[in-house]
């Protein structure tokens, strides 16, 4: 992967607690792994709610706050008495470059932001249609935004959600996938084996409670869907509470649908390659479809509702198929279309291991190390 550049220090702040799993954490972990192995000293920074032993240069900073953001639950640190600790963290580290995750979400970016001398670069996950946190602040961010020498975003649509708040110059670099993992066959565990056995299997992967996931739409799907296939099976792999959804599935006469709870990341590769159809019904606020390129990278034609963080990644009818957000009809028609037709499926699956190469993390890696290049020079 190098490029042939002398090795620099880099601090990789992400705002969200790095105790638990989410998409900004795992894309400044895999640009952590793929930095050193090309020679850097990187540093990670965040709020974390359990102590982190296993990695050296991993540095907690903050209490973690869990947030209610953009029907999501972001945890996060609202500590005011940041500062004092970065301003010794940059004394001793003496960073080439700040790596700051959202760096305009408040508090520990901003502050980061706020006292680093060292090259800044920002890069923006986010994307809406409005963002209250923004709305609310937006004077006083303003005073913090020109510390930013540089801002990548990961899709079109965090681009112009970023931009319609903070007008600058945005470099799209898209989130990766480790490909590697996904695209390697895996043996399902034993206590998964039965339920992915022998049916038509859909697949929903994340966090089915957060309304926005368009979950209560894939159930209303599948009502549909088994009326023509009594014999389909919905496997829900992800952390939530499937309580709320009982009184519905026996008024929509629902069967066969196994909550999996949390998977490994090995296990949700198995679960993956074995699905007949991973479905993403998201209503929208979507910046990037990691999920997509999983499912992609692991060989699984992919049902996803259409938003512009999806069709960044999936080309309508070549990876998959796109339905208009928040339709149940328009999901069971195309889920239908996919189980019943096999060639197509398999047209697709191949599709989407070519698309997902694209996105590797090393590939992305090497993108986010010039653009740091181009910043410095």
């Amino acid at each position: 992967m190098t490029l042939g550049a002398s090795s620099l220090r880099i601090a990789l702040v992400s705002p969200y607690d790095a105790s638990h799993p989410g998409g900004v954490n795992e894309h400044v972990r895999q640009l952590a792994h793929y930095f050193r192995q090309d020679g850097h000293s990187v540093k990670l920074i965040a709020p974390a709610s359990r102590q982190r032993s296993n990695d050296p240069d991993f540095i907690p900073l903050g209490r973690v706050t869990p947030v209610a953001v953009n029907g999501s639950v972001a945890r996060v640190s609202l500590s005011l008495t940041l500062a004092p600790k970065i301003r010794r963290i940059l004394q001793r580290e003496h960073f080439d470059i700040a790596h700051v995750h959202e760096p305009l979400s408040p508090t520990l970016p901003t502050t980061f932001l706020s006292c680093s001398d060292s090259v800044n670069v920002g890069t923006f996950h986010a994307a809406g249609t409005r963002s209250l946190g923004y709305t609310f602040v937006q004077t006083w961010l303003e005073k913090v935004a020109p510390k930013l020498n540089g801002r990548i975003a990961v899709s079109a649509a965090a681009r112009e959600f970023a931009n319609r708040y903070f007008p600058a110059e945005y470099t799209i670099i898209p989130n990766g996938v480790d490909a590697a993992t996904y695209s390697t066959p895996t043996a399902l565990d034993a206590s998964y084996r039965e339920i992915m056995a022998d049916t038509p299997t859909v697949l929903f992967v994340g966090r089915f409670n957060e309304e926005r996931k368009g979950f209560q739409y894939l159930l209303e799907a599948m009502a549909l869907v088994q009326q023509t296939r009594p014999d389909v099976r919905l496997v829900v792999a992800g952390g939530g509470d499937p309580t709320p959804f009982k009184a519905l599935m026996r008024g929509l006469q629902v069967r066969n649908v196994q909550f999996l709870g949390y998977v490994s990341k090995e296990q949700l590769a198995a679960l993956y390659q074995t699905a007949t159809v991973f479905c993403a019904p998201s209503t929208g606020g979507e910046s990037f479809g990691i999920v997509l390129l999983e499912a992609m990278a692991a060989g699984c034609p992919v049902v996803a509702a259409d938003n512009p963080g999806y069709r960044d990644v999936l080309t309508h009818r070549r990876e998959g198929l796109l339905v208009p957000a928040r339709s149940s009809h328009a999901l069971a028609v195309a889920l239908l279309q996919l189980i019943e037709d096999e060639p197509v499926r398999m047209a697709m699956t191949e599709a989407g291991r070519i698309k997902s190469h694209d996105y590797a993390w090393e590939r992305v890696a090497v993108r986010v190390l010039r653009y740091y290049n181009s910043v410095l020079r």
